[in-house]
């Protein structure tokens, strides 16, 4: 047994006893602590394949049934009873997967460990996080983890920039199995056997504790998302002086990851919190310039993250995507979707039509858009679109309009471009952002409420 194995299983033993004895606060801790392990870090490594994440979530599944429907404790007096906010996502999902598995046009083996990984890790942990957040105090101590996480990630990153190695993801490296099995589940290679890390325009991709510097950046962008919130809006438990310096943390551990992707959530996401006049001052613009300035003094090359989208050689220097690659690719996944529009040619089919004819260009594509129409067709893509609307209809009830457009436009975008946002990560975000401001809400009266809900 591999070392990492191992470690694995002790892990997930200590995790199943924290929630045998407190169900509650293992998982608010566990939803920002599970990205510290990425999908290499296993219990099985041979098809199928069991990455350690999914088995955690796997036992709070079935301790939070076994709990309820023996009550055995009171667990029904610790969890709130607000009804599931993606219920009907969860419903219409299913339906979605269930037409694609029935209409495939290739064989779909391969695809349910991929269905059952999103509705373990994605809507599960969204409903447990859900069920689990009823006061201010379980509030805190999900932030107060989320804090632990955000420092922890992005000083691995900063880390990993500075002294160009990751000596987290070398200790999993060298202590887990390399083949066919675990292709494509770390994108690292230890320095010590390339004579560096992947570099991009002078600068390294750093991937924290993420299986990619993409999912790095995203996640990233995700807590910006919290902090700001936080921030703004001056709650009581956490100084303004240490949510600036966590979210400097974030922003500077976001660059060292190397993406365009996160950076334009970035972008994106300031309109949240800030006017147009706000962004364009000044004063912001001399704090930007200075930024930018010292960016390029550090890494004279990293604007050709910007140029290569529209300069395909400068692209394939910086093994990154243009424009025009972009087009291809969703030429390629058109032909793909056209094959069966309706309901897609089923869940993992992707895999199998990029190999067959000239289907080469689809290789390396991360939109989710790329998945979602060969894999499950316009029932698939429209359900997608039905979890946003659901979020933002949900948000909204209590959530400054603002705040939850640009959040989900962030999601939105990041999501189309890269593929690689965590479901359970950005949901539960979004639930305890909507709990901080329902939360404070109840407080004021009718008047209040409508106009600070609204404003």
């Amino acid at each position: 047994m591999y070392i990492v194995q191992f470690l694995s299983f002790i892990i997930l033993s200590f995790i199943t006893l924290c929630a045998l004895y407190n169900f509650k606060a293992t998982v608010l801790t566990w939803v920002p602590f599970h990205l510290l392990f990425n999908a290499q870090v296993a219990l099985r490594y041979e098809p199928p394949g069991l990455a350690l994440v999914v088995a955690v979530n796997l036992v709070l599944i079935i301790i939070y049934a076994i709990k309820r429907n023996l009550n055995r404790s009171n667990l029904g007096n610790q969890t709130n009873k607000e009804p599931y906010i993606l219920k009907k996502v969860v419903l219409l999902t299913i339906v979605s997967y269930t037409f694609s598995i029935l209409f495939a046009t290739v064989p779909v083996n391969s695809g349910i460990t991929k269905m059952l990984r999103e509705f373990i890790s994605g809507f599960a942990v969204i409903f447990l996080f859900q069920r689990t957040l009823k006061n201010e105090a379980d509030f805190k101590l999900f932030v107060n983890a989320c804090i632990i996480v955000a420092v922890l990630i992005s000083g691995l990153g900063i880390y990993e920039f500075v002294f160009k190695d990751n000596p987290v993801l070398d200790f999993i490296y060298y202590n887990s199995p390399h083949d066919v099995f675990t292709k494509g589940r770390m994108h690292y290679i230890p320095p010590q056997l390339t004579g560096g890390l992947e570099i991009r325009y002078g600068m390294v991709r750093a991937n924290s504790f993420f299986g990619i510097h993409i999912s790095f950046g995203v996640a990233c962008v995700m807590f910006l998302f919290l902090f700001g919130v936080l921030m703004r809006r001056k709650w009581k438990f956490l100084s303004q002086n240490k949510c600036a310096l966590i979210i400097l943390l974030l922003l500077v551990a976001t660059i060292t990851s190397n993406s365009k992707a996160p950076m334009l959530g970035i972008i994106i996401l300031t309109f949240s919190f800030f006017r147009f006049s706000q962004i364009i001052n000044f004063k912001t613009l001399c704090i930007a310039f200075v930024g930018i300035i010292l960016l390029l003094h550090f890494v004279p090359d990293y604007m050709k993250n910007l140029f290569s989208l529209f300069d395909e050689e400068l692209a394939e220097e910086g093994k990154g995507s243009s424009v025009g690659l972009r087009e291809r690719q969703m030429e390629v996944a058109w032909s793909m979707f056209m094959t069966n529009p309706l309901w897609g040619n089923g869940v993992g089919s992707i895999d199998i039509l990029k190999k067959i004819g000239n289907n080469a260009d689809i290789l390396g594509a991360e939109s989710t858009w790329l998945q979602i129409l060969p894999e499950r067709g316009l029932l698939g893509a429209a359900v997608y679109l039905f979890h946003f609307l659901i979020l933002y209809s949900t948000m909204l009830k209590y959530v400054p309009r603002k705040e939850v457009l640009f959040f989900l436009a962030s999601i939105f975008t990041m999501d189309s471009v890269t593929g690689y946002l965590d479901l359970g990560l950005y949901g539960c975000i979004a639930v305890a952002v909507r709990f901080f401001y329902k939360n404070k809400i109840a407080n004021r009266d009718v008047i209040n409420n409508v106009s600070f809900a609204t404003k």
